[in-house]
């Protein structure tokens, strides 16, 4: 879980991963956005499922981004983004 301060910390971590994205170093193979529409019980983060380009048994990763508020309710984070 990776949790952000801010939504500006938010938005360079996503450009990142687009960046990485379009320099093929990474296949993003699914999207949650929950931010866009909580789950049922009023969670907002975004999921992103991908692997790296440069792995043939293209092992999935999910990479989970909060906002700091969110993740106070959660349990402790693994990664802080400032």
């Amino acid at each position: 879980m990776f949790v952000a301060p801010s939504f500006a910390a938010t938005v360079r971590l996503v450009d990142f991963l687009i960046t990485l994205a379009e320099r093929r170093l990474i296949i993003v193979r699914r999207i949650k956005n929950r931010w866009k529409t909580a789950s049922d019980g009023g969670w907002r983060d975004i999921m992103i499922n991908f692997h790296l380009a440069s792995d043939p048994r293209k092992h999935v990763c999910e990479l989970q981004l909060v906002h700091e508020v969110s993740a106070r309710a959660a349990p402790s984070p693994v990664l802080r983004v400032d």
